[in-house]
């Protein structure tokens, strides 16, 4: 399998990104691949991606993926049911960041049990 194909679901998700100034090149028998990400969340998406694929250290990709803005981690629409004990976990792994999301966003929650469906929160850069 040549390295395009092995790592086919990284550029998908460039795509669904929607990478901007991407570039793909195949330098030294490596990947390289540049380009400009919207928010932290799709930069550490992508190098997921890349790990789940090439081990913790891919010795055969190299990432240089800047961030526009640093102001936040992610919005997030809020679905039903969902808590702010279950969105953290979905972030940051840590049930316990809950407090970080409700106080980014005390202007639309008024209790951190109690949140509207379709709701759209900022997840902060913690």
């Amino acid at each position: 399998m040549d390295l395009l194909s092995k790592y086919a679901s990284v550029f998908q998700l460039g795509e669904k990104f929607k990478i901007k100034n991407g570039k793909i090149a195949i330098v030294d028998g490596k990947i390289n691949l540049q380009g400009v990400v919207n928010i932290l969340f799709e930069q550490k998406q992508l190098c997921k991606k890349i790990k789940s694929i090439g081990g913790e250290k891919p010795n055969d990709f190299v990432v240089d993926i800047t961030v526009i803005n640093k102001d936040y981690y992610h919005l997030h629409r809020v679905k039903k049911g969902e808590t702010l004990s279950i969105i953290p976990k979905k972030y940051y792994l840590d049930s316990r960041k809950y407090i970080d999301i409700y106080d980014a966003n005390r202007d639309q929650i008024s209790h951190p049990d109690e949140m509207l469906s379709n709701l759209k929160i900022i997840i902060p850069n913690v």
